[in-house]
């Protein structure tokens, strides 16, 4: 009896160390994305030193004289053969709107572990949807990226 259960003590610790061994991703990575950020109004970037696989401190700033909303919707995107691929999660958000007042920077903490994991090697991209009410009473709607690269598991 003995016997049996050290023989799967140590299946079990060399499959941990393994899959530890060769860190993968834990989503899986879906179509080739159809957002085209734009940054001309709102510029976001990932801040000096926050950046982490599980995490990072992004940048909102309004480069306009509107004030602007936001929500706390992000979404992160993987880049594989060139192209960028959505990441299939399921993510629930908060439906909460931000302002972003004319000529201001706002600073953002972000953790994605939750949803998606740590992250593995690899190139990134973090996205938010961005409104500007219109005088008609429409929105216009785009949204903004910022790219970073995990460069350790």
């Amino acid at each position: 009896m003995k016997k049996a259960i050290l023989v799967v003590l140590f299946v079990m610790i060399g499959i941990f160390t393994l899959t530890g061994c060769n860190k993968q991703n834990q989503f899986e990575v879906g179509a080739v994305s159809t957002i085209e950020p734009s940054s001309q109004k709102v510029s976001l970037s990932i801040k000096n030193n926050t950046l982490t696989n599980n995490g990072t401190t992004i940048i909102l700033a309004n480069n306009t004289d509107e004030d602007a909303t936001y929500g706390s919707f992000y979404a992160l995107e993987i880049k594989e053969d060139g192209n960028w691929h959505q990441i299939n999660v399921s993510v629930l958000f908060n439906d909460i709107a931000y302002t972003l007042k004319a000529g201001e920077t706002k600073e953002i903490e972000i953790n994605w572990k939750n949803e998606y994991g740590s992250l593995a090697k690899g190139e990134y991209r973090i996205i938010k949807d961005i409104s500007f009410a219109k005088a008609d009473g429409t929105y216009d709607d785009f949204y903004v990226a910022g790219e970073f690269s995990i460069n350790y598991d």
